[in-house]
Parts: structure tokens; sequence; C-alpha cells
């Protein structure tokens, strides 16, 4: 019967002993939190329209207002670039809304006979009418110029007199990274 006891008596020590040590246990308790933010990359440019100063020679924003009294055989320098101006690498695509006023509608002129001097080295026009930049355009870089002037040949006749010509121009870009291997595999573009 003593052995009984004292087998119940170590026990109930020892049961005391394990609640003791698992409550203890139970204390000592660890908790962290991961914080995962995910900042979206953005896209921004700079549409370049710039002209020069005949008097100055320097680059300065194409007038809002156009230029006044051109004549056949006239140069207008129209100088046309983007700039990236975000965070992240783009493609580029520029349009050209043109359009010629005539003072006699009745005329039937072309469009086509006023030179731009397009670089079609860096620049491929799309069967879409959108002239695409064949480079991925870094943050800060700026794309070779589409054109820089405007040439009114002396061929011009009569049905231009007094006429306007606007030359509208449109830049778009998108991302580049996982958005094509060329400009022309690019999707995204915004709707027109």
């Amino acid at each position: 019967m003593q052995r009984n006891k004292r087998i119940i008596a170590v026990l109930a020590i020892t049961s005391i002993l394990a609640v003791m040590v698992f409550q203890t246990l139970a204390f000592f308790t660890a908790e962290d939190t991961a914080l995962n933010r995910v900042t979206m990359g953005n896209v921004a440019l700079i549409l370049n329209d710039d002209t020069i100063d005949p008097e100055t020679e320097e680059m300065e924003p194409f007038p809002v207002e156009g230029f006044d009294l051109v004549m056949p055989g006239d140069v207008i320098d129209k100088i046309v670039s983007v700039t990236n101006d975000g965070d992240n690498p783009i493609w580029v695509r520029i349009k050209l809304d043109r359009s010629l006023v005539l003072e006699d509608q009745s005329a039937d002129v072309d469009f086509s006979v006023l030179g731009l001097d397009l670089n079609e080295e860096d620049w491929t026009e799309g069967a879409d009418g959108w002239f695409y930049y064949n480079e991925i355009l870094a943050p800060g870089e700026t794309t070779e110029n589409l054109f820089t002037q405007v040439t009114f040949p002396t061929s011009l006749g009569n049905a231009f007199m007094n006429a306007e010509v606007e030359i509208d121009v449109l830049a778009q870009g998108v991302q580049s990274q996982n958005n094509g291997v060329t400009v022309q595999e690019a999707t995204g573009w915004p709707a027109e």
C-alpha cells in the first residue's frame, strides 16, 4: 500500500510538472508579419514639337498659331520627337493628322506634294498610318526626330494660294517590358 501511495505521489508530481512545463512553453511564442507591397510602374511621355527661331537659331516650341504668309519654296522647321518621362522603358508611336484647307474648295490637290523629311531609318510607318519608333525608349531618353522640316515646293500652283496647312501630331506610348520583342508586336495601345 505504501508502495502504491508512492507511485500515486510520483505520478501526481510528474503530472503537475508536465502541466507546468506545457503552460510555460505556451507562453514562449513569436509572431511575424510579412508586408508584401507591389508598386505598379508607369508610362509617361512628352511630345516635343519644336521649331528653330530664325533670329536666335535656338530651338523653341512650335507656335500654336503656326506661321503666316508661307510661299512656295519656303521650308518650315518642325522638329518632332518624343521623350520618355516615366520610370519604365516604353514603345512609342506617332500619328500625323494632316489637313489642307483651300480657299477655293473646288480645287483638287494632293497633300503629299508638301515635303516632310521623314526619318525612315529610326521610324517605320505602319499599315495603320502610325509611325513606330524601332527601339525601346528608356526612361529619360528622347527618340530620334520623326521629321525636322516641312517643304513647300516651288511647283505649288494657285490652288494653294491662301490655303491653310495643318499637321497635328499625336504621340502614344506603351510599356515595352513583357510586351513584344519589336514595336510592331506590342499591344495595349490607347484607343484613338
